[in-house]
């Protein structure tokens, strides 16, 4: 599961690789997250990398995933008020 996530798949496409619910992929993150003391994808993410379970080359940047989100706003103001 935590490759999985660390490979940037959501919860759903984890679930339908392992043949079980969301709600059981979400539990186990959770689980692990609680034990590790990780609250993220992201710190899952390291987690994994650090410890062996991912490589590197498997993990997508924010573009391949098609994550603009992740952009600055061009303008700030606009979020505010």
């Amino acid at each position: 599961m935590l490759r999985l996530v660390a490979k940037g798949l959501s919860l759903g496409e984890v679930a339908a690789k392992l043949g079980l619910s969301e709600r059981t992929v979400a539990t186990y993150r959770a689980r692990v997250g609680l034990k590790r003391g990780l609250s993220s994808n992201v710190e899952l993410t390291r987690y994994a990398l650090k410890n062996g379970l991912a490589d590197s080359g498997q993990i997508p940047c924010a573009s391949e995933l098609g994550q603009s989100s992740l952009r600055r706003p061009e303008d700030p103001q606009r979020l505010v008020g």
